[in-house]
Parts: structure tokens; C-alpha cells; sequence
């Protein structure tokens, strides 16, 4: 079953067929606070057992959160007011919020977050196992701020630096909570839409996740090349980043020009910055699309963790005022106007100055960059290049018009790669929008060569050596004339077909089946593959089904104890063949809560086994422990070129202790006190369950997750066995 995809959104009614036809592939709860301690101390369990049971039920994963307070949602309990908490009512709106700073407010939320602990702690196993994170919700519905509004009493402003050592202090208590509880759940996090809480969350909560608000409700927004860089970083984790769809920006006018390119469009802009669920309420879901395509290709890649097994490319050009290489100042003009220059070199002082974290500096530079000190006339000069495009002045904000308006101020430049990278986009091809019909989700954005578009892939999807593949190529087909494929065949460059176009003015799917793609970045530029058809728009490539042809290793190993060293794991290289371009092999020991062992004194979350070693004995294990384990081997570039793995339990400090019991048993004469005794037996068994199931769960599904439950019932009873033997 898939854990990341899309995720239908809030609580489930009607619709909810509808939801599961997309497919989604899980269900984001959204609870109130209100509905759940309904009064103080009182907690309604069947509320969250009754909505959880449905996703369950319905074969979906689910992640949940806890509205604490809000706008119009009535998510706080009376009771809090009632006891002494301030009523803090905005400007404006009229909308009423908790004082968050209010001792009684911090005591009671804290309750909430224990209970929260708790509750998941006492699901049985195949509940809990289907619950893949909790977002810990701490002011504001689940967003980074307390109060949408300014508060009428000035009294119950809290100033940004002490909101974010509050939420600090929180997220690192649940985490801690979660972590020593050894919860399976992830922990998901709002680090903020200006970074200010990101880079800290990376480093101090090292297995969270990420709400990225701004990637869910818009694409080509001003600053997103920054934004992005963050969550790219944690590709390859397991340290995912979510968000949900939401208005306005799903339902404005723009968006409405085309609901289906601007979801495809947006949807490939999250998967290209490692975001992976979109959490879809059905309401929108139900005014949005015309068809299910955009989320069904999200659902095929948002699994993969990084290009390993598939990759695409979605082809646009998205000219960046702020890309002075592309268009040099002193071509183009200052992106800073000349006459607020001084001006603004005071004020970028100031941010660099600041103790805000970097990513929030880059935001804030970007905000002043796009205030009163910006030159419009650069804008205009560089919007004089292409007369197809459509400019306006960028704004740094996530519900800008992102359908009509084609420009853009550190933003994404370029393609959204994943896994497949063009070589010199801006010399190769010309960029196109708004092509084909709107009632698909093809064509906001193409490419079209000039004369020549070259490619590469990512060296973990396809390096050096013969492969046979898939390669997808969507086009727009107009006109009658063709377009061709290159590739390297091992001899020549040649083509995989040439495509004669059929003037449908519909887009279309051209798959090419190649036998001998020769990759390792053969063809000129040092690429893997091109495209030649200098009248032709191209919106999106793909590949999948890939067999590397030369796979002179088969990779393969064993796991296994020695007997009276329970501290260690054993592993033997039992691969076959041999390649001559691996130089190192690493070991990554994965707990069932996803932490990595290694040895004491270890820095990385992989262990190195020597290459010319045939064995290796790492002393990692305090206690009996299920693992998944995973061997890479690599070449002098750290390129993985093999990789095996498998699940295993190591139950030899529980074997070691049911084998001492049996020698109780038996020396030494019999000793019939202790095998006449019911208890004795009863307890005997039980404990013999707890290894067998261990074992099975490996052996018949590799589920790390249930044996080391099991192998951690039987350690309590081994470390408290004055109380059952």
C-alpha cells in the first residue's frame, strides 16, 4: 500500500467515494480540540476511532491533526474560556482566539499533547501501522502564527520572536514525547512559509516532517527556487513535506482558467521539491478538476523517495528578472532601481545584520527586492524577448496568478526535473504557455527545440552501461511535419523513431521501447538522449521500466548472529559475478521507528564495509532488534551502482536467556517445582509466542514494524522476569 500521494482532506462524509475513485491513497484528518475534550479532562476516544476506522477500513493511510483554534472553525473548548483564559477578538474580522499565554491555556495543551501520545500508544498494532504521521497544530488552524488578525487589546500581541520560541518549545516536546515512546508515527511540523522555523527544524527534530503551505497552494510564485532548496535537501530521507489544497488560490478566477493545467502544473512543481502528500478536501476536489489524471501522476511518483525506479521532466520556461546571467544588468538594467539603491543597501544591511535564521533572510530579501526598490524597467526590457509571454510586475506572494502571467523572481528556472535534466535550456529550446485545449492537463507550460533539445538522467535511474527502458514523450500535435528520438545505441547515435504529426491540435503520448539505450552521458554535451523537431511543443517526458542490460553483479547477502555475542550483526557477502567499477560497499541498519544503528562513535547513518572483506561483524545491538537492512555497492563517485535488501530480527539476547531457562529446567535432576508449575509454563509460552512471532512476521512479510513489537514483549519480560519465571 502507498504512503504518500493524494490524501483526501478534513473529516470523511459525503463524497467519500468519490475521494477513493481518485485513487487517494490516504485520508488527513483534521479534528477539533472542541470535540474532543468536550470538557476538562474529558476525552470523546470513539471521535477519533469512528473517522480513523472508515479510512482504515477503506484499505487508505491516515495522518491527523488537532485544531486548536481558528477562524470560523470553533475548534476551542468553551471550558478554557470558562476557567480563565482571555477571549483575544481580532480587528476587523471579530474572530476570537485563546491567549496562548495563559498558564492554564499551556497546562491543559500540554494535557492534550500527552493524551495525543497516549491514544496512539494504545492502538492495537494494525491500526497504528496505517497511521503514517501527526501534525502538531499550535496556534492559528495549522498554520505558523496565532492569530489571523491583529488583536483588538494590543495586551495579547505576541511578538514573532516569542511565538516562535513557543512553537519550538512544543514541536520539540511532542517530538520527544513521540520519539520516547517509539511511536512509528511521523511527526509533521509548519516550519513557516518565510523559513524561519525550517533549517531549525532539519537539525534539531531529525526524522519530521514538513508542512509547505506555499507548494500546495500555488506554482511559479517569487522566491520558490529558495523555498524549495530546503525540502530538496531532505530527498532520499524518508523526511517527507506536505500540505493542503485550499482556497483562494484553488478557486480564484486564474485558477479557474484552466483547473486541470493548473493542477498538473502545481502538482509537478511538488514533486520536482520533494512534497509529496496534497491533502484534497472534497469540496474543492469537486469544483476543481474535470478529470483525475494530474493527481493519478502524482500518486505514480510520489513514492519514490527521489528518481530510483522512474523519472520525468516537465518542460517550461519561466524567464527570472532576477537571473542576471541570463539577462545581465548591464543589458537589462538593475533589478534594484538606481535611484533606491543607497536606500536599499541600508536595508539589506538590516536583514543580513539580523539573528533570523538564513532561509527567512533569503524571504526577506526577496520581499525587499520586490517592494518600492524594484526596477520595472528591467522587467519590461527582459518581457520585450518574448512577445508570447505575458508580463506583470512579480509579487512576492503564493496567490498570485500563476496560469496568466509567465515571469517570475527567484522562483523555479527552468524545468521541473525529476530524475531527467536538459543541458542549456535557455540556448536549446524556446518556451511556450497556454497551448491546446483547457479541459486537459497538458500544455500550461512547453518547450519546443531549437534546434536540438539534449538531455541527461539522474546517474541513479540510468548510468554507464546498456539499459532497456520506457521513454514517454507528450506533444502537442500540430501541423504535419515530425519530430525523432535520439539515443546512443552502444555504436552511433540513431534515432527511436521518427513521429509524423497528424494537426489533431490535441496532445499525445508517444512511448518509445528501446532495447540498447546506451547511458553515461554518451551523446554530444555528455547527455543520454535528444529531441530534434523545431516546429513542435513538447510539455513532458518520462521513463520507467528500466533494466540495466549489463548487470555483471548480482547483488546479494546474509544476516546472522554468532552465539554469545548478541551485541552483533553478522553479514555475508554472497553476491555473484563482479564489477569492476564498485570501490566501496555501505550498510544501512534501519530500526522499525526508522532511526539507522550503527556503532558507537559512527557519524554517518550508514556503516562502510570493506570492499575486499567478504564479511563484516558491526556491535550495534543493546537489546533484540528487527531491521531492515539495506547493502549498497558504489563506485569511486559514491554513484550507487547495486543495492540489496531485506528484514531480519536478532533475537539472540532473548534466545540466550529462553536457553538458560530450559537449563533451569532440566539440571541438575529435573526440577519438577518449576515444570509443575502452571504459571511457570503458561508464562514459558507465552514468551515462546513473542519469538515465534517475531519470526514470522519477517519471514512471511518482512514487517519489521510487528516483530520488533513482539521481540520488545518478550525483552520485558526477560528484564522483569522475577514477576513471570
Amino acid at each position: 500500500m502507498a504512503t504518500n500521494g493524494i490524501y483526501g482532506n478534513g473529516i470523511i462524509g459525503s463524497g467519500f467515494d468519490d475521494m477513493l475513485a481518485i485513487p487517494i491513497v490516504g485520508w488527513d484528518f483534521v479534528f477539533k480540540w472542541k470535540d474532543l475534550e468536550t470538557s476538562e479532562g474529558v476525552f470523546n476516544q470513539s471521535y477519533l476511532d469512528n473517522q480513523i476506522n472508515l479510512a482504515i477500513n477503506a484499505g487508505i493511510k491516515v495522518s491527523f491533526k488537532i485544531w486548536v483554534a481558528g477562524p470560523n472553525v470553533n475548534a476551542t473548548p468553551d471550558w478554557l474560556y470558562t476557567n480563565g483564559v482571555e477571549q483575544v477578538v481580532m480587528q476587523t474580522s471579530g474572530d476570537v482566539y485563546p491567549y496562548y499565554q495563559n498558564t492554564y491555556y499551556k497546562a491543559r495543551y500540554q494535557i492534550l499533547l500527552d493524551y495525543i501520545v497516549t491514544y496512539l500508544s494504545n492502538l492495537d498494532e494494525a491500526v497504528l501501522s496505517q497511521i503514517v504521521s501527526y501534525q502538531i497544530t499550535i496556534g492559528t488552524t495549522g498554520d505558523a502564527v496565532p492569530y489571523h488578525g491583529v488583536p483588538v487589546n494590543s495586551l495579547y500581541l505576541i511578538s514573532d520572536s516569542d511565538w516562535l520560541t513557543y512553537q519550538r518549545f512544543y514541536q520539540s516536546y511532542m517530538y520527544n514525547a513521540m520519539q520516547d515512546a517509539g511511536l512509528p508515527v511521523q511527526l509533521v511540523i509548519n516550519p513557516a512559509n518565510d523559513g524561519s522555523n525550517v533549517e531549525w527544524g532539519i537539525e534539531n527534530l531529525p526524522t519530521c516532517g514538513f508542512k509547505a503551505g506555499d507548494l500546495s497552494h500555488n506554482y511559479s510564485w517569487p522566491g520558490q527556487h529558495s523555498y524549495d532548496s530546503y525540502f530538496k535537501s531532505l530527498i532520499g530521507t524518508g523526511r517527507f513535506v506536505n500540505g493542503e489544497a485550499a482556497n483562494p488560490n484553488w478557486g480564484e478566477p486564474s485558477w479557474l482558467d484552466s483547473p486541470d493545467q493548473n493542477t498538473f502544473a502545481l502538482l509537478c512543481s511538488c514533486l520536482q521539491a520533494n512534497f509529496v502528500r496534497l491533502n484534497l478536501p472534497y469540496s474543492i476536489f469537486a469544483a476543481n478538476t474535470n478529470n483525475n489524471d494530474a493527481y493519478q501522476f502524482f500518486n505514480k511518483y510520489a513514492d519514490e523517495d527521489g528518481a530510483t525506479t522512474k523519472g520525468f521532466c516537465y518542460l517550461r520556461d519561466e524567464p527570472q528578472i532576477s537571473d542576471t546571467v541570463r539577462f545581465p544588468e548591464e543589458d537589462y538594467g538593475n533589478i534594484i532601481n538606481p535611484s533606491h539603491q543607497a536606500a536599499y543597501d541600508l536595508a539589506y544591511a538590516g536583514i543580513m545584520e539580523s539573528t533570523d535564521p538564513e532561509a527567512e533572510k533569503q524571504t526577506n530579501i526577496t520581499r525587499l527586492q520586490l517592494s518600492s526598490f524594484y526596477n520595472n524597467t528591467r522587467g519590461t526590457n527582459i518581457a520585450a524577448l518574448f512577445p508570447d509571454f505575458t508580463y506583470q510586475k512579480p509579487d512576492r506572494s503564493r496567490d498570485g496568478d500563476a496560469y496568466n502571467y509567465d515571469y517570475s523572481f527567484d522562483g523555479v528556472n527552468g524545468n521541473y526535473n525529476f530524475g531527467i535534466f536538459q543541458y542549456s535550456q535557455h540556448t536549446t529550446s524556446i518556451g511556450s504557455s497556454r497551448v491546446g485545449n483547457v479541459a486537459q492537463i497538458y500544455g500550461r507550460n512547453c518547450l519546443t527545440p531549437d534546434p536540438e533539445m539534449f538531455f541527461y538522467f539522474l546517474d541513479t535511474l540510468v548510468g554507464s552501461g546498456s539499459y532497456t527502458l520506457t521513454l514517454d514523450v507528450v506533444y502537442f500535435d500540430e501541423g504535419t511535419d515530425t519530430w525523432d528520438l535520439w539515443y546512443w545505441n552502444g555504436t552511433a547515435k540513431v534515432s527511436a523513431g521518427t513521429i509524423t504529426k497528424t494537426d489533431t491540435n490535441e496532445f499525445i503520448k508517444q512511448s518509445f521501447t528501446i532495447d540498447n539505450f546506451n547511458g553515461g552521458g554518451l551523446l554530444e554535451n555528455n547527455t543520454d538522449f535528444s529531441i530534434t523537431g523545431n516546429t513542435t511543443k513538447f510539455t513532458l517526458l518520462e521513463v520507467s521500466d528500466i533494466t540495466n542490460n549489463d548487470m555483471a553483479l548480482t547483488p546479494n547477502f546474509s544476516a546472522s548472529q554468532t552465539i554469545g555475542i548478541p551485541t552483533n550483526v553478522n553479514l555475508t557477502d554472497t553476491s555473484t559475478g563482479s564489477d569492476g567499477a564498485i570501490t566501496q560497499r555501505r550498510v544501512y541498519l534501519q530500526q522499525a521507528d526508522g532511526t539507522y544503528l550503527v556503532p558507537t562513535g559512527t557519524t554517518t547513518s550508514y556503516v562502510l564495509w570493506n570492499i575486499g572483506d567478504a564479511s563484516i561483524s558491526i556491535n550495534c545491538l543493546t537489546q533484540d532488534t528487527a531491521l531492515s537492512i539495506l547493502v549498497q555497492w558504489l563506485n569511486v563517485s559514491n554513484v550507487v551502482l547495486y543495492s540489496k535488501s531485506l528484514a531480519a530480527d536478532f533475537s539472540l539476547y532473548n534466545d540466550q536467556f529462553s536457553f538458560n531457562l530450559t537449563l533451569s529446567q532440566a539440571t541438575p535432576v529435573p526440577n519438577v517445582n518449576i515444570t509443575s508449575n502452571i504459571a511457570y509454563l503458561n508464562a514459558r509460552m507465552q514468551y515462546y509466542i513473542f519469538l515465534l512471532n517475531a519470526q514470522n512476521a519477517i519471514a512471511f512479510a518482512s514487517d519489521t514494524y510487528t516483530a520488533q513489537s513482539n521481540l520488545s514483549s518478550a525483552t520485558y519480560m526477560q528484564t522483569n522476569a522475577q514477576f513471570f519465571f
